[in-house]
């Protein structure tokens, strides 16, 4: 049987401490979130908004 001590606290992230790379793995994952934004063009650079809020901006680009 496993048991948690009565004092353990889950301690939630904070999104501003996470690493970049866990942060695009986490979206790549995601496909379907931003699937439909995604162009290739090949004469110009593509960006386009996936998420935004009040610590990160996440942007597709190609």
């Amino acid at each position: 049987m496993f048991a948690v001590p009565d004092n353990t606290l889950v301690i939630p992230e904070n999104p501003a401490l996470r690493h970049p790379v866990r942060v695009a793995i986490e979206f790549a994952a995601d496909r379907d979130r931003w699937r439909h934004l995604l162009r290739y063009d090949p004469d110009e650079r593509f960006s386009a908004l996936v998420d935004a809020d009040e610590l990160q901006e996440i942007w597709l680009m190609s």
